[in-house]
């Protein structure tokens, strides 16, 4: 019977030792430096387009888009091409409550030299203005895409 009485004596003092939340484990988590916001190529691989030898028919690359995590609004993406092929400011937008845009297609011209163009993104801002990063780490020289041209 002493034994009982001592255990209901103690449960007491171990239930509110548990809810000191210095000495809780768990419940100290740092949440306070997390990613921001960001949209970057769904893969960074490069992509080659092979033109016909005739000459006559346009070729096309396709990259997509993805963010961090789906917003509430639309966030549009600007991006452009330079090199063998030059197209500044290009758009697409990831609608809302989506991770992923819908593949942009590049066209290149029938009559393109062979060489390599680059895909880079400018910008990327949500539907009410908010710029987001662009990438992980927000550096957008490493969010790039390199085509590949050729003619058979």
């Amino acid at each position: 019977m002493k034994k009982l009485i001592y255990i209901c004596l103690l449960l007491p003092l171990v239930a509110f030792q548990s809810c000191k939340k210095a000495a809780s484990p768990g419940d100290n988590y740092d949440f306070s430096n997390p990613l921001p916001p960001y949209a970057e190529f769904k893969a960074l691989t490069g992509l080659s387009v092979k033109l016909a030898a005739n000459q006559t028919t346009a070729g096309t690359a396709k990259v997509t888009f993805i963010t961090r995590t789906a917003l509430q609004q639309d966030v549009t993406v600007t991006y452009s091409v330079t090199g063998a092929v030059n197209l500044a400011n290009q758009t697409i937008v990831i609608p809302k409550d989506a991770t992923t845009s819908a593949e942009a297609s590049i066209t290149i011209p029938a009559k393109t030299a062979p060489g390599t163009a680059v895909v880079t993104i400018n910008k990327v801002v949500a539907a009410d203005g908010t710029l987001l990063a662009i990438g992980k780490d927000n550096v957008a020289a490493n969010q790039k895409v390199t085509i590949t041209i050729t003619q058979l």
